[in-house]
């Protein structure tokens, strides 16, 4: 696995992982038509943003923990480190006929 941006949930691992949720954030600008006539179209607004990427091994975590530690634009070390060990989880039907 290596390290994994995951984007759906085929993406997930589900073996224990180490993983980093980053949070950020896009400026999307509203369009002519918020500007001039306000109450139609859409007005401006920030998006969140939140990205998870696993990594199989925790040397490689612990490699990019402190590539975020150490990244001066990161002001707010917008991030979380987490170990996850997923679980199996399963449905059972029982259906009971008597008298």
């Amino acid at each position: 696995m290596a390290k994994t941006h995951v984007n759906t949930k085929d993406d997930f691992p589900m073996q224990k992982h180490w993983a980093i949720i980053l949070f950020s954030s896009i400026h999307i600008p509203g369009d002519e038509r918020s500007h001039n006539h306000p109450g139609h179209g859409y007005p401006a607004h920030d998006q969140k943003i939140v990205e998870y990427v696993a990594f199989s091994s925790e040397e490689e975590w612990l490699e990019e923990i402190k590539v975020l530690e150490g990244d001066s634009y990161r002001s707010n070390k917008n991030y979380r480190a987490i170990v996850v060990d997923p679980v199996q989880v399963t449905t059972e039907i029982k259906i009971n006929v008597g008298s």
